[in-house]
């Protein structure tokens, strides 16, 4: 999508590579921190503002102004509008499973509760107090934290 937006524009070679890197940059900081769309917007904005001006080596003229307002529009009308929607496709996914377990010989009334939080990385289990009898629950946990 961004490689098609900057070949309409006519971006030269280096214009493409530095705005999709820009864009790559802006896109993994606002899943790994996590940034709101308008927080984005503003480090997208920063991250431009360097590449509009020549004072090497701490920014160099690759994007004119008229090119810097495309490339906001673009993202405003894109990956910022439907920033939820990625951010809910690309956070891994966080599932919580509840089961009871017998403790003891064969009359033993006493019962552990397990916890184990599956993502796609990792697991975590924890015995919680005695007491907790029933059946086996699963309980999907928010993506985003919400």
């Amino acid at each position: 999508m961004n490689y098609d937006f900057c070949k309409h524009q006519m971006y030269s070679n280096e214009q493409t590579s530095t705005g999709m890197a820009i864009f790559d940059h802006v896109f993994n900081t606002m899943q790994e921190k996590p940034l709101k769309p308008e927080q984005g917007l503003k480090l997208l904005r920063q991250i431009l503002d360097v590449h509009t001006i020549q004072r090497p080596p701490f920014s160099i003229l690759i994007f004119s102004e008229k090119e810097v307002n495309a490339l906001v529009d673009y993202s405003l009308k894109t990956y910022l509008r439907h920033f939820y929607l990625y951010e809910y496709a690309f956070k891994p996914k966080v599932e919580l499973v509840l089961r009871t377990e017998l403790m003891g010989g064969g009359n033993a009334m006493s019962s552990k509760a397990v916890i184990s939080q599956q993502s796609h990385s990792n697991d975590d289990q924890r015995v919680l107090p005695d007491g907790l009898g029933g059946k086996d629950v699963t309980m999907m946990t928010s993506r985003t934290g919400d």
